[in-house]
């Protein structure tokens, strides 16, 4: 809004009232919807039936290796590259969230729920996207939060990337600071360095040159889990198969960024 000032002359004066019917618009994502239906055959479950130690031991395993299954799956889409066109089956992305979508590479990303190249809608783009930044300097990371500072009036706090830019940020930063590394980073087990205000975190799934800076604040992840197994009872038979049991589950989740503004992208990084 264009706000005026009131000169003393005219406080009498009719007002003129400024709506617009988009104000309370908002963008809607469905959650990415998995399922997976785990079988054993009868001849195998009858091995277990009874035996309760060994029964809850492969119970165990089998519950594990499919959330092992799970988190991988879900952890290689977060970082994929790839533009997103259907939340319904695939989860959101930060290196898609993160885009601008006008730059020079970047108008695949262009829609994120709505179309970011249509100018009215400039508030929902990352900041102006850094492309051929060549070798990581302090600078340049230093030039990004401000970049992000001005765009959306966020201080970043974290940036992500793969294993050779998370290497280049290492280098850039040793002399600079003192280097802290920790087993344990946001629940995800990985490796760290902080500098300044924001902690790098590397992901081995992200891709080869780009670095994400971004304001955690902004970002959230959801999961729902539907019938997800956990005990000998939700193993039913399956009357399409012969001899089969089956344990059916869905799961939902979605990873979004509320407000993209407060994020930047450096790409075309190399050594």
């Amino acid at each position: 809004d264009d706000i005026p000032t009131l000169a003393l002359a005219n406080e009498g004066d009719s007002a003129t009232v400024t709506h617009a019917d988009d104000y309370w618009g908002s963008v809607e994502f469905d959650f990415t919807h998995y399922n997976l239906t785990p079988g054993i055959k009868v001849s195998e479950w009858v091995q277990i039936q009874g035996k309760e130690v060994k029964g809850a031991r492969f119970f165990k395993k089998r519950h594990r290796q499919i959330m092992l299954s799970l988190e991988n799956t879900i952890g290689t889409g977060i970082n994929s590259a790839t533009a997103v066109s259907t939340y319904r089956t695939s989860i959101g992305t930060w290196r898609h969230a993160m885009s601008d979508g006008v730059s020079t590479g970047e108008t695949t990303y262009a829609t994120y729920g709505l179309n970011r190249a249509d100018s009215a809608n400039a508030d929902i783009r990352g900041a102006t996207t850094q492309t051929g930044v060549g070798a990581i300097t302090v600078q340049k990371l230093q030039k990004s939060c401000l970049d992000i500072a001005a765009n959306g009036g966020s201080l970043a706090d974290f940036g992500i990337c793969g294993a050779d830019v998370y290497n280049y940020v290492w280098n850039a930063v040793t002399q600079y600071t003192h280097i802290t590394q920790k087993g344990s980073m946001s629940e995800f087990e990985g490796m760290w360095v902080g500098f300044g205000n924001v902690d790098y975190l590397f992901d081995q799934r992200a891709a080869a040159g780009v670095l994400g800076h971004g304001t955690s604040e902004d970002w959230g992840f959801w999961k729902k889990d539907v019938d997800m197994f956990d005990k000998e009872s939700m193993w039913v038979r399956d009357p399409s198969k012969k001899a089969m049991r089956v344990a059916p589950f869905d799961v939902y989740a979605q990873f979004l960024c509320s407000r993209p503004s407060g994020s930047q992208l450096l790409t075309g990084i190399d050594s």
